[in-house]
């Protein structure tokens, strides 16, 4: 489901190139993914590349926690920013920071 997923985004890009181009390198959804993992328990089943205002772009994603719940996962395609997540169940999907473990 993976790669049918990473296929579909490259398609989006490939189909608009003005939007991948107006700010720097689209980073891939692995490397999204690894992101998300670094900050919540779960397993991420769906991602989808939105483009935003201007030159914006974004991945969302779902994530479905050890609860079983879903969380919505917005993250910048360019810089991996977390831009919003939201759900129920957040905090306790939550992992602990780095500092914390």
């Amino acid at each position: 489901m993976k790669s049918a997923l990473i296929a579909l985004i490259f398609a989006f890009l490939l189909a608009s190139p003005a939007v991948a181009q107006s700010r720097e390198k689209v980073l891939p959804l692995p490397e999204i993914i690894a992101a998300v993992g670094e900050r919540y328990f779960g397993e991420v089943v769906a991602a989808e590349v939105v483009a935003g205002n201007g030159p914006d772009l974004y991945y969302e994603l779902r994530l479905i926690t050890p609860a079983g719940n879903v969380l919505r996962i917005r993250i910048d395609a360019f810089t991996a920013a977390f831009i919003e997540v939201d759900g129920r169940g957040l905090v306790d999907a939550q992992k602990p920071a780095p500092d914390q473990r």
